[in-house]
């Protein structure tokens, strides 16, 4: 309940925020106000790096659905 008060904090304050949600994609729906949101599939130490080097832009993210 603490972290997804903080997150929603987070959102209304930042609009521009991005929600990175680790391992199950479905957490996302609990937050329809993200703008944009990044997932990973896993929270270990190769998806952690993944995510940091996604969002510093030196590997491109793939779209799906």
């Amino acid at each position: 309940p603490g972290q997804r008060r903080l997150i929603e904090d987070v959102l209304e304050r930042r609009p521009d925020a991005v929600l990175t949600v680790l391992r199950d994609p479905r957490d996302m729906e609990i937050f329809p106000r993200a703008r944009m949101v990044v997932i990973t599939r896993g929270y270990g130490p190769h998806s952690i790096r993944a995510l940091a080097e996604t969002l510093s832009g030196k590997l491109k993210p793939r779209r799906e659905g």
